[in-house]
């Protein structure tokens, strides 16, 4: 059974450990423990984020899913294009040359999702509405890399269920995006009635190419129970590569 739409259509990401110098002594403090300075810079990393328009690259997508045992993967190639029958194709399924029928059948869902939703950015959640800006906290960091922490919310879940998450994103002070966001829960949460989650990570990683910020993996992790008698346990990994700016179609 499916419950990644639930949450979010994108999903163990690259965390990454601060580097430390333990004969080093904090002389003074950081620009971004000042919580007006650390919002203001995500702010503009946010913006920058949003602002990408990913239907302007052309991309594969290598995406691989374990859903209760059920291993299942694919190879999807994106090119803009102005015709959305032609914007997808299908170069592999379970590590096989796909039919017709398979080939159709993926065409169509692309077109029913390009129909349903604005994919001209990124992630289908914004990250301004993920992010609650506000309650941005300063963790760590060292000479390349900040972490801090942040409350999240999905609309899915509502305030309550949302309460259960907890954020973290790593920003990378060299080039000024951020470079991952990963959302884990703090305690057991319930997507919709019946089912319940008891551990649920994601993370989403980015790369920036050209100015642009650009997705390049995203990872889910969820386990749990549904309706007392199912067991949820699903992972999944899609990476994105072989960006090639093209332009609008």
């Amino acid at each position: 059974m499916k419950f990644k739409y639930l949450l979010i259509v994108l999903s163990l990401g690259i965390s990454f450990q601060l580097a430390a110098n333990d004969n080093a002594q904090h002389v003074q403090s950081s620009l971004f423990e000042n919580p007006h300075y650390l919002q203001t810079t995500i702010a503009k990393a946010i913006k920058n984020l949003e602002q990408t328009r990913r239907n302007e690259w052309s991309y594969e997508v290598s995406r691989f899913e374990n859903e209760e045992g059920n291993v299942t993967s694919s190879l999807e190639r994106f090119t803009p294009h102005k015709d959305i029958y032609q914007r997808w194709s299908l170069e592999l399924i379970n590590g096989q040359l796909p039919t017709k029928q398979q080939t159709s059948d993926f065409i169509a869902g692309k077109v029913e999702s390009a129909e349903n939703k604005d994919n001209g950015h990124n992630i289908s959640i914004k990250p301004t509405d993920l992010i609650q800006q506000g309650s941005l906290t300063f963790a760590a960091e060292d000479e390349f890399k900040l972490q801090a922490n942040f409350n999240v919310y999905l609309k899915k879940l509502g305030e309550q269920g949302s309460k259960k998450l907890h954020g973290q994103l790593t920003y990378d002070k060299n080039n000024q995006f951020i470079e991952t966001l990963i959302i884990t829960n703090t305690e057991s949460f319930s997507p919709m009635f019946s089912a319940k989650i008891t551990d649920f990570k994601l993370v989403f990683s980015f790369i920036k190419l050209q100015e642009s910020v650009l997705l390049y993996q995203n990872q889910l992790a969820m386990k749990g129970h549904f309706a007392f008698f199912t067991d949820i346990d699903e992972t999944s990994t899609d990476t994105f590569s072989d960006y090639q700016y093209i332009g609008a179609r």
